[in-house]
C-alpha cells in the first residue's frame, strides 16, 4: 500500500494489526497495533468483529507474513486491506498519521 494512501486509511478509523508472534510483539510494538498473529488470523478477526468495509493495514517484521495475510483477508471478503511491509515502515506510517492528526485544526 502506498505510503500516503496508508496514513489517509489510519486517519480514516483503519485497525493496525501486526501479525508477528507474541514474542516479537512483545519486544516491540507499534502504539495502537492489535496483535493476530498469522497463524491465528482467521480467529482473530472472527474475535473482533471488524466489518469486511473497515480498511485493515497490516505488518510484519519485513513485509512477508503482512502480505500473505493480506491474501487471507481479501479471501474472506474484506475490501481494504494495506501490506504496510515491515515494522519500521509501518512505524514510519504511523508517525505520519500521528502528525497530521496533531496539527492545528
Amino acid at each position: 500500500m502506498r505510503f500516503g494512501k496508508a496514513v489517509e486509511a489510519l486517519r480514516s478509523g483503519g485497525v493496525l494489526v501486526d501479525v508477528r508472534t507474541p514474542a516479537e510483539y512483545s519486544t516491540d510494538r507499534i502504539k495502537g497495533a492489535e496483535n493476530i498473529p498469522l497463524s491465528e488470523l482467521e480467529g482473530g478477526v472472527q474475535r473482533a468483529g471488524w466489518k469486511p468495509d473497515r480498511p485493515v493495514l497490516l505488518y510484519c517484521a519485513s513485509g512477508m507474513r503482512s502480505g500473505t495475510a493480506r491474501r487471507r483477508l481479501k479471501a474472506l471478503g474484506f475490501a481494504e486491506v494495506g501490506n504496510l511491509g515491515s515494522f519500521s515502515r509501518a512505524r514510519k506510517i504511523v508517525a505520519a498519521a500521528d502528525q497530521q492528526d496533531s496539527g492545528p485544526r
